[in-house]
């Protein structure tokens, strides 16, 4: 029997070889499978932290878009604005260009009525046209330039004056050339004295 027991003790050995390799290679497996968990689980929580970021980036990008879009739509509205107090200055003063040609030639008007009256009034003293005078009226006011008043007589004798000194300039200008025109000969010249 002392096969049978050696038989039966290499059978033992070997298989308490067999079971503790067994149970080696089953326990590196369970503990590669665990780092391989504990290592998928820190993947994950990387990643979820990595999604968290983006998302607070993204969320952080939307309130600055947000914020923008709300500068720039203030911005469009304070443009709007502008635009339509440069349209209502534009035709204000549109309106004040023509009431001021209104009243230019209003006041053109009457300058002119009040010359044809002045010279009206010179003709007969023998100094200008024969046209009648026409009667002035009592005074020229502008519309809207409050209470300056001016008095017609202060206008025809400011037109009186004018008419005046151009007529003593040209007078002098024509003394002037006959002078020249005497002291340089030209008179004898003509009629062949020479």
């Amino acid at each position: 029997m002392t096969t049978y027991k050696v038989q039966s003790a290499v059978e033992r050995a070997l298989q308490n070889t067999l079971g503790n390799q067994n149970e080696y290679f089953r326990n590196l497996i369970q503990s590669a499978r665990q780092e391989g968990q504990n290592h998928d689980d820190l993947q994950i929580l990387r990643l979820n932290e990595l999604k968290k970021s983006v998302m607070a980036q993204r969320v952080t990008a939307d309130t600055e878009s947000l914020a923008l879009r709300n500068r720039f739509n203030a911005l469009d509205a304070k443009i709007l604005l502008l635009d339509g107090q440069v349209a209502a200055i534009r035709s204000e003063q549109l309106e004040f260009q023509a009431k001021i040609s209104a009243d230019l030639l209003s006041l053109s008007t009457q300058i002119g009525d009040l010359v044809d009256y002045i010279r009206g009034g010179d003709a007969k003293k023998g100094e200008g046209s024969s046209s009648c005078p026409q009667p002035p009226p009592s005074n020229v006011q502008g519309e809207g330039s409050g209470p300056s008043v001016v008095r017609l007589t202060d206008i025809a004798d400011r037109i009186r004056e004018d008419d005046r000194r151009q007529m003593a300039a040209e007078r002098e200008r024509e003394r002037q050339r006959w002078i020249r025109w005497l002291s340089s000969g030209s008179h004898k010249r003509r009629r062949g004295h020479l």
